[in-house]
């Protein structure tokens, strides 16, 4: 994302977010966006095609297994942190954990 002075007012550019990077659609095109109260152009947003789409796609597909594996093993540890604390209520006190939070 970017801004240009457009004379007094600066123009938001927003193009594609794509494999961690700001891109310009490959066709080179936006799309106007206007305040609608006073139809001033504020701002710019790329008109992305299907090799924009594909591109995106492609960088999804390429960091998948990694993203997935982390998700995996941070709702293991999650997990395993819910139980661990769900141990430490019934072993030193009140094994109904609504009667520990109640104890308060």
């Amino acid at each position: 994302m970017s801004s240009t002075s457009n004379g007094h007012i600066n123009l938001t550019i927003c193009d594609n977010y794509i494999n961690g990077k700001f891109m310009p659609p490959v066709n080179g095109e936006y799309i106007d966006v206007s305040n609608p109260s006073t139809g001033t152009i504020i701002g710019k947003v790329a008109l992305s095609n299907c090799e924009d789409v594909q591109a995106a796609v492609g960088a999804a597909e390429a960091v998948f297994p990694e993203w997935y594996e982390h998700q995996i093993l941070q709702i293991y540890r999650d997990y395993l942190g819910l139980i661990s604390q769900l141990n430490i209520y019934k072993i030193s006190g009140p094994t109904n954990i609504l009667q520990r939070l109640a104890l308060r």
